[in-house]
């Protein structure tokens, strides 16, 4: 069984951060509607993995972050459209 290494989760960075992913998808973005918002939604979603892939696996923090930025990558590339669209049919919340 997998232990969580709580200090990850538990930490302000972590905390300040999901709030602020949490708050700037389902709020500001749509408040503000400027570009300062996706960089945010970027950097924090970016925090929040490392850290949390970070407490399922403390000391592969190198491969952690590796595969937190090719995720970004994948993610920001048009490679990403298919899954994005069929996320989105399921219907449950929209991606954009």
């Amino acid at each position: 069984m997998m232990k969580l290494n709580h200090k990850y989760l538990f930490n302000a960075v972590f905390i300040v951060s999901l709030g602020l992913l949490i708050a700037n998808d389902n709020y500001f973005k749509e408040a503000y509607h400027i570009s300062f918002t996706g960089k945010l939604s970027d950097l924090t979603g970016v925090i929040v993995l490392f850290l949390f892939l970070n407490s399922l696996q403390d000391k592969r923090k190198i491969i952690n972050a590796l595969v937190v930025v090719l995720l970004f990558a994948y993610w920001k590339s048009p490679l990403s459209q298919p899954f994005i669209n069929s996320f989105n049919e399921l219907g449950f919340y929209k991606i954009n």
